[in-house]
Parts: structure tokens; sequence; C-alpha cells
């Protein structure tokens, strides 16, 4: 029974991708999770790696990380609108206007949270570096930034196509 039970561990763990660099999520279609996801399920596309639900911590799931990339989202959002009311003049960049800007935040951090990943390879797909562009851009912001390397993730793929995964609120 004991064998059993390690054989059936060893084939959930190669059937996961990568979150933070860790081997904790599935492999899904965006299809069978968007009720799951309402936030983020708009902006992703394909197949996306989500945290697998554990008994034993039943209250950190996919729903949970959805809420929680909503809630940063929101305060990030809501500092933008108090910074711009509080340094408002006629030549700053008005950000809680720029209806771009929030959308292709959004998009990037979906995309960031919730990454593509390959069923077939097992493994988890770099973020689109065209999503980083765009967010930077439309929102007055340091394009360098994306260039950057994160040893947590597999980082931001330069041979995409920037329609494959476009920006919508």
């Amino acid at each position: 029974m004991f064998n059993i039970l390690i054989l059936l561990t060893i084939i959930n763990w190669g059937l996961t991708c990568q979150i933070a660099g860790h081997e904790s999520g599935v492999c899904v279609s965006i299809g069978s999770v968007a009720s799951q996801i309402p936030f983020c399920s708009k902006t992703l596309s394909g197949y996306v790696c989500v945290p697998q639900d554990y008994e034993l911590w039943p209250s950190f799931g996919i729903k949970y990380k959805d809420n929680l990339v909503q809630k940063i989202f929101m305060e990030k959002i809501e500092k933008v609108f108090l910074d711009e009311a509080a340094t408002m003049s006629s030549t700053s960049m008005k950000l809680s206007t720029n209806t771009k800007c929030f959308s292709d935040y959004k998009t990037f951090m979906c995309n960031w949270n919730f990454p593509n990943c390959s069923p077939q390879e097992d493994r988890t797909l770099a973020v689109c570096l065209q999503l980083c562009l765009n967010y930077h851009s439309n929102c007055g912001l340091n394009e360098q930034l994306c260039n950057v390397n994160f040893d947590d993730a597999p980082g931001l793929d330069t041979s995409c196509a920037s329609s494959s995964q476009s920006s919508s609120s």
C-alpha cells in the first residue's frame, strides 16, 4: 500500500507546473477553471498553471490566488488615484484616466501569476515580453525593468507575438 502511495505521489508530482520556481501548480485549460478565477480569466488563454488544491491547505488554492491578484491590483490602482489627487498639476500624467495602462497592468499581473504552460511537455512557459513592455510603456514606466532576470521564474519570452496574448479588461 505504501509503495502505491509513493508511486501516485511521484506521478502526480510529475504532472505539475512551476509557480514561483516550485513544482506546486497544475497545468489546466483556462476554460476548465475560468469560473474559479473571475478576475483574471478574461486576460488568459490556452493552458495555464494554477495552484494545486491540497486538503491540508484548503484556503490557499486557485480562488485564493485570483483574489490575491485582484487585491494587489486594486491596492495599486487606489495608490495611483491617491497619489495623483495629492500632486494634481496640469503637467502630471493622469494615470487615473489611462484605462490602457490599467488594462495592460492587469493583463501582465494575471499572466505572471497564472503563466501559460504546456501539458504535453509538463513545463511552465515564459510570459510574453510584449505584455511587460505594453504595461510599462502605457503606464509611463521604465521599459528596461522588463529586461530583469528572475531566478524563480522562466522569465519573459522575447519570441512571442504580442497578439497571441492580447490585453483585455
